[in-house]
């Protein structure tokens, strides 16, 4: 699996304690394959509350029968919700169209040192094309 960043850790606007931000990362569809694989690592460099994680569609994807699911986790644990299903049909649009994983309500606070990532499950049917910009929404919790 090959990330590309859409913005820098150093450009991510960091909301001031108690504010919420959102930041993102550019992926190709057809890089994500069908083996488990870390698409994602980040720190976020605060005490944070990882609210919600949306995939954004920046273009169209292709591939009979698509289908991928990615897990959010911090420090390698999953929380209660953060699962995204990313399949042919909610890929199919233009730019702008999101799929939201499923509500996070449990285990989605970290400290400043810890790290979030976004891991694929080991199977699915790969995109043959495509890409979506992968969004965390972040509450910075330092304060």
């Amino acid at each position: 699996s090959t990330v590309e960043t859409l913005i820098t850790p150093a450009e991510i606007p960091v909301a001031s304690p108690g504010g919420i931000y959102w930041t993102g990362f550019a992926q190709t569809l057809a890089n994500l394959g069908t083996s488990a694989a870390t698409v994602i690592t980040w720190t976020p460099g605060h005490r944070f509350k990882l609210l919600s994680v949306i995939a954004r569609t920046a273009v169209a994807g292709t591939g009979s029968s698509a289908s991928q699911v990615l897990t959010a986790k911090i420090n390698g644990t999953a929380m209660t919700g953060g699962v995204l299903t990313l399949t042919l049909a909610n890929q199919q649009t233009t730019y702008g169209q999101n799929v939201s994983a499923t509500s996070i309500t449990d285990g989605n606070e970290g400290d400043s040192n810890d790290i979030i990532t976004l891991v694929l499950a080991a199977s699915g049917t790969a995109f043959s094309a495509g890409q979506v910009d992968l969004l965390f929404q972040i509450q910075n919790l330092d304060g």
